[in-house]
């Protein structure tokens, strides 16, 4: 029988990434599983003015930059925590620095979850193209399952 007992939720905190968040608890709920929830942080380095030809100083301050990095971090945790205890289940927050890609690629590889939930804008065309999607990559080259769930997606509770 299959069994899902560690499963990762990736957000970037959007509202397209906690549309998979009703389906991740589900899931952890009917097989009494832990939820880790995964944060990819990339960091954007500062921008020297002179190097860019536009004057002296930075663009981006570092230092408001690495408070941007702790607010990111310390609302990862508080999500983990309000998630655990509205719906009854175990939710570990695990921050990570990189491209979101990269970081979930190489949690799939560390963890070996036994399920990923992803969202999906549900783009095609051109805007496919151009702006490529973190979850078909991961669907694509995943080692475990992944759920993915798009953005549009209503969940109708069930009480059969």
């Amino acid at each position: 029988m299959i069994q899902f007992k560690h499963i990762v939720l990736a957000t970037d905190f959007s509202d397209n990434s906690e549309a998979a968040t009703p389906y991740a608890m589900a899931l952890a709920k009917a097989f009494g599983a832990t939820i880790y929830l995964l944060n990819a942080w990339e960091d954007v380095p500062y921008i020297r003015a002179d190097e860019m030809g536009i004057g002296t100083g930075t663009i981006v301050d570092p230092t408001v930059w690495e408070g941007v990095r702790k607010q990111a971090k310390l609302r990862l945790e508080e999500t983990a925590q309000a998630l655990s205890k509205q719906n009854a289940v175990p939710v570990v927050p695990v921050f990570r620095e990189g491209k979101a890609v990269h970081v979930i690629q190489a949690y799939i590889d560390e963890a070996k979850p036994d399920c990923i939930v992803i969202a999906t804008h549900g783009r095609t065309g051109l805007s496919h193209l151009l702006m490529g999607s973190v979850a078909e990559k991961i669907v694509r080259h995943s080692s475990c399952p992944v759920f993915t769930v798009r953005s549009s997606a209503v969940v109708e509770p069930s009480h059969k």
